[in-house]
């Protein structure tokens, strides 16, 4: 739930900069501030993997920015470039917790409504309704990837812990060999010998 809050978050503050950036007289650097986020952008997807959660937060942020003031420049909500915002909603779905593609839709509607309220043609109704009628399917796909990826962490889990289980069987079964071993049986000594055996089996098999 808490990363829920704060993807819901860093989502808001991205429309919420990019409105008042284009209320500001800072609107007429937008083509330089384009190119920085760029290069931010660059940058975040070349960072090491052990960042990789914060990483996707930040290129979320980048691509959303970018995307909203490109769109702004070229026409607001009836820039050719709006169609950015259908790929960056299954993005979103895909990076972040999936719930938030639908405070992205809210966001997407708010930011553009006054566009919509001056020009309620056909053509803008209809390119609303395309969007929010793919943000559930965004979510839908979003929560799948995530189902996915949570089962081969649980299977990647379980293979460590058979390995380790396997290595100390091994450990065990040499310490007893080493103490023991001249006053075991025949037969107790085939028994650890299978004991090693199947462990060393199920060691290779969880590989």
């Amino acid at each position: 739930m808490q990363r829920l809050g704060f993807h819901s978050l860093v989502i808001v503050v991205s429309f919420l900069s990019v409105f008042l950036w284009q209320k500001s007289e800072l609107a007429a650097y937008t083509i330089p501030t384009l190119g920085i986020l760029t290069a931010l952008y660059l940058v975040s997807t070349l960072r090491k993997r052990k960042v990789k959660y914060k990483n996707q937060v930040l290129t979320v942020f980048l691509l959303n920015t970018s995307a909203l003031l490109l769109i702004q420049t070229t026409g607001g909500f009836g820039s050719m470039l709006f169609f950015l915002l259908y790929f960056l909603c299954f993005y979103i779905g895909f990076s972040l917790k999936p719930e938030a593609v639908f405070v992205f839709s809210l966001a997407v509607i708010a930011f553009f409504m006054p566009d919509i309220a001056k020009d309620q043609s056909l053509i803008n109704i209809t390119k609303l309704a395309s969007f929010v009628l793919l943000c559930p399917l965004a979510y839908f796909f979003g929560k799948t990837v995530s189902v996915r990826e949570k089962e081969l962490k649980q299977t990647d889990s379980l293979k460590d812990d058979v390995q380790e289980a396997a290595r100390n069987i091994l450990r065990d079964v040499s310490e007893v060999v080493k103490s023991e071993g001249a006053t075991l049986k025949d037969q107790d000594v085939e028994k650890l010998k299978d004991i090693v055996n199947q462990s060393r089996k199920l060691e290779k098999e969880a590989e």
